[in-house]
C-alpha cells in the first residue's frame, strides 16, 4: 500500500484527544490497503488502528463507521469502531476522515488452506444473512450500470469487447425478483 499521508507523534496524539487517548508509546504504518493510510498505534492499556480516509467523504466516512457498528450488533466479526468521548463515529483532520479501530493482530495471507476458505465461506454466509440498512448505497462504481465508461476512453479495446459480452450475458438473467444481500469487494480474515 502507498502511504499517503505522513504522520508524526504529535500529529497521532492531536487525532487522539477526542477519544480520550492521552499517551501513545509507539506507531507504525500498516500495509495492506489501497485507498486508506492505516496505523497501528500503541497505547498502555490497547492497540488501535488509525484510518486516514484519503478518497472519502465524511459524509462516507460515517456511512462506513455506521456499517461496521451494525454488522457488530448482528454478531458479525469486523472491525470495531472506536467512539470519540462524545460518541461520535469519526472525526476530521486536514479535511481527512478518521476512523480509529480496535487492533486485531493478523497478518495477510496469500494462498488460504482449504479449512480457511471453508470458514471464510461460513463467514460469508453469514454476512449475506445480514439485512441491508437502508443508507447503503445500492451500486458500486464497477456495477454494469458504469460498463459504458470504458467506451468513452477505451472503445475499441479487448477489454470493452469483453464487458460488452459480459453485459449481455447478465442482462438476460437478472430479473427484479432476484434476492438482495450485503457483499463486500475485500475479504479479511
Amino acid at each position: 500500500m502507498a502511504q499517503y499521508t505522513y504522520l508524526n507523534i504529535t500529529d497521532i496524539q492531536n487525532i487522539l484527544i477526542p477519544y480520550g487517548v492521552k499517551k501513545v508509546l509507539s506507531f507504525k504504518v500498516l500495509s495492506g490497503g489501497w485507498v486508506n493510510t492505516n496505523y497501528k498505534v500503541q497505547t498502555p492499556t490497547q492497540d488501535f488502528v488509525l484510518t486516514i480516509s484519503e478518497q472519502k467523504s465524511i459524509q462516507k466516512a460515517i456511512s462506513l463507521a455506521s456499517f461496521l457498528v451494525y454488522l457488530d450488533q448482528h454478531n458479525f466479526t469486523t472491525s470495531k469502531i472506536v467512539n470519540t468521548l462524545k460518541g461520535e463515529l469519526t472525526t476530521v483532520w486536514n479535511q481527512k476522515p478518521i476512523l480509529l479501530k480496535e487492533f486485531i493482530e493478523g497478518d495477510i495471507i496469500e494462498d488460504l488452506s482449504e479449512n480457511q476458505l471453508t470458514y471464510l465461506g461460513g463467514e460469508l454466509a453469514k454476512l449475506h444473512g445480514i439485512k441491508p440498512p437502508v443508507y447503503l448505497p445500492t451500486g458500486v462504481s464497477y456495477g454494469m450500470e458504469h460498463f459504458d465508461e470504458v467506451k468513452v476512453y477505451a472503445p475499441k479495446s479487448p477489454f470493452y469487447t469483453w464487458l460488452k459480452k459480459v453485459r449481455t450475458s447478465v442482462e438476460n438473467q437478472i430479473t427484479p425478483d432476484l434476492p438482495r444481500a450485503l457483499i463486500h469487494g475485500d475479504i479479511f480474515f
